[in-house]
């Protein structure tokens, strides 16, 4: 499962060098990973008709190249795992150069109890 979307950098991304404040990345990629879950039909509406919240547990990000104001940048995001936890891989592109690649890792919690689900919800892995 694949999602993409593009995203022309703002202004307010930048840190006082003019480049990307590295913190956006993160951004970037709840931005990608929101569109997968509108994709498969599982976002945060979902979540909470079936009471359950997927909490972030780990995330990576490895910085390539910087990107700058102005850049039009293509974010992409796959799911590695979704048996026991989600394991989204994300890439970052500034036209055909890689400039980014990360992952996070979510898990399924109960939302009135905060209790973690051994499994994914049955009805988040038929999504895949």
């Amino acid at each position: 499962m694949l999602a993409q979307i593009s995203y022309k950098i703002p202004f307010h991304d930048t840190d006082g060098l003019g480049i990307i404040w590295y913190g956006n990345y993160y951004k970037y990629f709840e931005l990608v990973r929101n569109k997968l879950f509108q994709k498969i039909k599982f976002d945060i509406k979902e979540w909470k008709r079936n009471k359950i919240t997927l909490v972030i547990t780990e995330s990576n990000c490895k910085y390539i190249k910087s990107l700058k104001y102005n850049d039009e940048i293509r974010i992409s995001a796959f799911i590695e795992e979704n048996m026991y936890r989600l394991k989204i891989k994300y890439k970052i592109h500034k036209g055909k150069i890689l400039v980014a690649t990360g992952y996070t890792v979510q898990v399924a919690i109960k939302e009135n109890t905060q209790q973690l689900l051994s499994k994914l919800p049955k009805i988040l892995r038929e999504k895949f």
